[in-house]
């Protein structure tokens, strides 16, 4: 399983005024992010051909930062969903 992180799901004025209203909750919060993340289910490896044609279908830059140790995923859930390359 392939797990790629995209570019930012909120712009910055939402990012900032989320921010205001979670420290309103709790001061000691100092930073949100909301980040576009990828899973993709492969059989085996990707070629670096391949994986060049998914970092630029999915906008991703080759030298992302992982994930934070401390996050929470929200994820639909999809039934069924394939993709044959």
């Amino acid at each position: 399983m392939l797990k790629l992180l995209g570019s930012s799901a909120l712009s910055d004025f939402r990012i900032q005024q989320l921010l205001r209203q979670l420290q309103a909750l709790a001061p000691e919060i100092t930073t949100v992010s909301a980040r576009n993340v990828y899973f993709i289910d492969v059989n085996q490896p990707l070629s670096y051909e391949h994986e060049q044609i998914l970092h630029a279908l999915l906008n991703i830059q080759p030298a992302q930062e992982q994930l934070d140790s401390v996050c929470a995923l929200i994820v639909p859930r999809f039934r069924y969903t394939v993709a044959l390359v």
